[in-house]
């Protein structure tokens, strides 16, 4: 699997359904596409393959724009991501999908711990209006408090290294209602995490996967270079072991990158990394800070960045 040479990688994590009742469900849902939405985008994507010149070689061998091949890309590993394997299955006969997968939460009751952040910040019951983080105390009385809550204290979780993220994360969990997480999860199904039967009836459609962390630990400077390794080698274990993938591609949580973490995936024999920088990647660029783009919902935005073009 060689993604070398000029191509844009677009970079989706869940689709839904859900009508959002308020401005909580539309922060909840700000990295989720609408399946309509998606539906529209494989509409262009296969008036665009069908006016390709068949001679050049397409990436994931279906894409291809004037100038560009195109790659399509999921991270995370929600369960909802065979949907959209099977949406891309019946437009074009295939899924030539690359999703990039948490393993550690492959067939969990769990999700990533981004997303439990947010459905217990903004959705969950506490026993307070006040919520205690780091010797401050934070409003979750009204909708619009929680959001400006949630916004201040994601910020400084993703900044922690993970003993000092999961020990505030159980430090706010218990302040909730008993229960109230395994709640949040069942009601919002879309962030349930795919299992390994969904995921080989993905394969069989000619997805692909790749590593994306053990437990989603953020790969920044503030982390622990043990933390760094083990997400990257347990993660590419997986991958290897239980679904007999060659893991040549990583795709860093949240985006975020440094040295030691290109170091460690170097030496663990991959080709390269995604990043969340926004850009198109080309052949002279450092092949473990890949960019990729975030489709646009609107029609026309969509077919200008299938040109390559960012504005």
């Amino acid at each position: 699997m060689n993604f070398s040479g000029r191509h844009i990688a677009f970079t989706y994590h869940s689709i839904h359904r859900r009508q959002f009742s308020d401005l909580i469900d539309s922060k909840l849902f700000r990295n989720s596409t609408p399946e309509a939405t998606l539906q529209n985008q494989l509409s262009t994507l296969k008036r665009l393959s069908s006016n390709s010149d068949g001679n050049r070689t397409l990436l994931c061998k279906r894409f291809l724009s004037e100038e560009f091949s195109i790659l399509i890309t999921f991270d995370d590993g929600f369960r909802n991501n065979l949907r959209a394997a099977e949406l891309f299955y019946e437009v074009f006969g295939t899924a030539p999908l690359i999703v990039f997968l948490t393993t550690n939460l492959v067939g969990s009751n769990r999700t990533i711990w981004p997303v439990e952040l947010a459905l217990l910040i903004l959705r969950g019951q506490f026993s307070s209006k006040r919520l205690e983080f780091e010797d401050e105390f934070f409003d979750i009385g009204r909708p619009e408090k929680r959001l400006e809550t949630f916004d201040s204290i994601r910020q400084r979780f993703k900044r922690m290294n993970a003993l000092s993220r999961g020990l505030a994360f159980e430090a706010i969990r218990e302040q909730a209602w008993p229960g109230e997480l395994e709640r949040l999860g069942h009601e919002y199904k879309e962030f349930q995490m795919l299992n390994l039967d969904e995921i080989k009836q993905m394969q069989s459609m000619g997805v692909r996967f790749q590593p994306h962390g053990h437990n989603h630990e953020i790969l920044h400077e503030n982390q622990d270079a043990q933390i760094i390794r083990r997400e990257i080698v347990e993660s590419m274990a997986f991958i290897k072991d239980r679904l007999n993938e060659k893991c040549d591609y990583f795709s860093y949580p949240n985006g975020n990158y440094c040295e030691a973490a290109i170091s460690a995936l170097k030496e663990s024999g991959f080709m390269g990394a995604y990043s969340t920088d926004v850009g198109v990647a080309t052949a002279l660029e450092n092949n473990f800070k890949i960019p990729r783009l975030t489709p646009s919902s609107k029609p026309r935005k969509f077919r200008r960045q299938l040109r390559g073009k960012l504005d």
